[in-house]
């Protein structure tokens, strides 16, 4: 008959309500889980305002203005005088126009050598720049380069135009600027002196001042600052830049995160309480931890382990399962059983993950016989024991040659009979099984267990591949006595929930919690190899 746990009530974290969610809601909290990547952005967009600070092209801005007036010929009976007429837009744009012609840009070119100069004569392509060998193919190179440069423009409604060209240099940019307004100048007289030698010797001298007149009234002088924002304006926006891509990369994180953050997440999802939270192991061997650190979060959560497991009557055979591989199941299998032995019940301790084989390859890797062998009936339980001196916890391989067989016969009568068998021995049974969403082997044994503990991995496993795996493993989800949430960033995990702040505050905990290396060594006073068979 299908055995159906009593299970607690959800007691870690809040207690579940109607409608509750498990989503991660994006808000100012948001900014310090994810302080790495708010960090990361800001320092890449940081370093690109150096890169762009270092290898920006350079350049300088020099500013001529000129003042326009058009003088007109009235003739009197006497004489021939000049009067100053409005200059009107069509004037000012025919203006702006021959400032910007090519005869004045050639000229120009000409005077200062431009098509020789790299900065002006060479044709620029996305990866480098190259400079035409053909003469008239620079020249036009330059002349396309000057008018890039070049900007002539009306100073407000005032008869005022301003030239302003850009260099690489300062002292380049103000010669240019001042000698394109003097070809412009020489070109008007040009222009008025031609069309006097026309008229008659009387008219002639009063025609050369006609027309459009230009003057200088600023001349340019070179520029002091370089074109554009200053290197520290360029750092300071992109710092803020990187800073606002950062946080709403932070907030995204959020939104999209599918994993399970919170004991109170892991309960929503599996329906079942929440035992412990394991932080990061950090030592080369985890499997012993929990007895080299008897105050550490890994300790407390083996012991509330425990306590469920006393709670339900006749639990003896308890399978450590996950959805995914490497979520810790291994570890927390063997610190539970260490626990447990440690308070003096009698335990097994069993590889039935026949696809990693870890357990058996760290605590016993010379075994040749194990759980295999017992299943196909070629050794006895007993004969096949594994254990430490001084301790009444024994550990039980996967085996040599019949692995294949364990693999056939697991969800057969035979590895039912093997943990009944072990059930009238031990006071305990702790079995470390495959992954449930990866292989059939949890679904086919599940009969032969008391109750499952399932580990789930904080921040990776998501909340649908857990709830996946319950859904489709029934007897699983009948007898999950709970859960372990592995693998948990203790810092991080105190901004999801304002009552675990409280719950994990190490200062306020020191006493009781300890996951220091100081702490004192393991209980049998052994070294963690030392294993041997029975």
């Amino acid at each position: 008959m299908l055995k159906e746990l009593e299970r607690p009530p959800v007691r870690l974290s809040r207690p579940l309500e109607e409608g509750d969610t498990v989503l991660v809601s994006p808000h100012f909290n948001s900014i310090f889980r994810h302080a790495r990547l708010v960090i990361r952005v800001t320092l890449a967009f940081g370093a690109l305002a150096v890169l762009f600070a270092i290898f920006r092209h350079d350049s300088y801005t020099a500013v001529t203005k000129l003042l326009i007036d058009n003088k007109t010929l009235q003739l009197s009976r006497q004489d021939a005088v000049f009067a100053r007429s409005e200059v009107d837009v069509p004037l000012i744009q025919n203006q702006i126009e021959l400032l910007r012609s090519e005869s004045i840009a050639g000229q120009v070119i000409d005077s200062f050598k431009l098509a020789d100069d790299p900065d002006f004569g060479a044709r620029r392509s996305l990866l480098r720049q190259f400079a035409p060998t053909d003469p008239e193919e620079r020249r036009r190179v330059a002349l396309d380069a000057f008018k890039r440069r070049l900007y002539v423009g009306r100073v407000g409604d005032s008869y005022t135009l301003e030239i302003r060209f850009t260099a690489a240099a300062p002292s380049q940019a103000a010669d240019i600027a001042n000698k394109i307004g003097e070809d412009y100048i020489r070109l008007l007289a040009d222009t008025n002196d031609k069309l006097a030698q026309s008229a008659s010797p009387w008219l002639r001298p009063r025609l050369k001042d006609l027309g459009p007149n230009a003057s200088v009234i600023t001349a340019a002088t070179p520029p002091l600052r370089k074109d554009g924002p200053g290197s520290l304006v360029i750092l300071g926006a992109a710092l803020l830049a990187g800073l606002m891509f950062g946080v709403t990369g932070a907030l995204a994180a959020d939104v999209r995160d599918r994993s399970i953050r919170t004991p109170h997440q892991v309960a929503a999802v599996t329906g079942a309480e929440c035992l412990g939270v394991v932080p990061q192991l950090k030592s080369r061997n985890p499997l012993f931890d929990a007895i080299r650190l008897p105050k550490s979060h890994l300790t407390h959560a083996m012991r509330r382990v425990l306590a469920a497991v006393r709670e339900q009557p006749d639990a003896r055979i308890v399978g450590v399962v996950s959805a995914l591989p490497a979520e810790g199941k291994t570890m927390t299998a063997a610190n539970l059983a260490q626990v447990a032995a440690a308070q003096g019940s009698r335990v097994l301790l069993v590889d039935a993950a026949s696809h990693s084989e870890k357990l058996s390859r760290m605590l016993a890797p010379e075994a040749k016989a194990g759980l295999g062998e017992i299943i196909a009936g070629t050794i006895a339980l007993q004969d096949a024991l594994w254990g430490f001196s001084n301790t009444d916890m024994k550990f039980v391989p996967i085996g040599g040659s019949a692995r294949s067989g364990l693999e056939q016969s697991i969800s057969a009568s035979g590895l039912q009979d093997v943990l009944s068998q072990a059930g009238s021995l031990f006071d305990l049974v702790v079995v470390d099984l495959p992954p449930m969403t990866l292989v059939a082997d949890v679904r086919e044994a599940a009969s032969a267990f008391d109750a499952f503990l399932l580990v789930v991995e904080w921040g990776k496993t998501p909340r649908e591949v857990v709830a996946s795996a319950l859904a489709g493993n029934d007897q699983v989800e009948r007898k999950l006595l709970g859960t372990v949430l592995n693998k948990v960033e203790l810092r991080k995990l105190q901004t999801y929930d304002a009552s675990l702040s409280v719950l994990y505050d190490k200062k306020r905990y020191a006493n009781y919690v300890n996951d220091s290396d100081d702490a004192r060594r393991s209980w049998f006073g052994a070294d963690e190899k030392g294993f041997k068979q029975r």
